[in-house]
């Protein structure tokens, strides 16, 4: 695979243009939705790592929701993997589900499964009684780490990098 880095402003416009395209399923389909991309620090997005990743959340979607999901709409672009379902169910249940895979899956941390309301709100982890997420490196909520820059992206795409190479030897 060709890496290509992305500057933060495409990364900005990619995050703009997946608002649009969840605004137009949601005036389409009144539903809830939900919102799959995958955590990739640094200036490179699109990795063989990535898709793996992306991959299994995306079987994981369809064999948890199946005839629930109503539509699937993939990007494949240098500033990453992005999968939008739209999907006929309560978006808590649908959160209480994705979160607990999140949460119990050995790369599940590098999932990135946001829900989101038919009114367009985003359900939070705090709304169906689970923690923030933490950092991959330290114990910190991952907000804060995010924020205040503590960990360079390459000790994050070392930690990514031996997480999936552990996966992929257990199986």
């Amino acid at each position: 695979m060709n890496l290509v880095p992305v500057t933060l402003n495409e990364v900005l416009a990619a995050r703009d243009e997946r608002a649009a395209r969840q605004k137009k399923l949601q005036a389409e389909f009144h539903t809830a939705l939900i919102s799959l991309t995958v955590v990739t620090p640094g200036e490179i997005k699109r990795t063989d790592n990535a898709k793996f990743v992306a991959d299994i959340a995306d079987e994981f979607i369809k064999n948890s929701f199946g005839e629930k999901l109503l539509t699937k709409v993939v990007t494949d672009k240098l500033t990453g993997y992005e999968i939008i379902y739209s999907i006929d169910l309560d978006p808590i249940a649908i959160k209480k589900i994705t979160a607990t895979y999140e949460n119990s899956h050995p790369l599940g941390r590098l999932m990135d499964i946001d829900v989101i309301a038919a009114n367009g709100v985003s359900v939070s982890r705090n709304e169906i009684g689970m923690e923030n997420r933490l950092c991959l490196l330290c114990d910190k909520p991952s907000a804060y780490c995010t924020r205040a820059r503590t960990h360079s992206a390459k000790q994050l795409q070392e930690k990514i990098t031996k997480m999936i190479a552990e996966f992929r030897q257990s199986q």
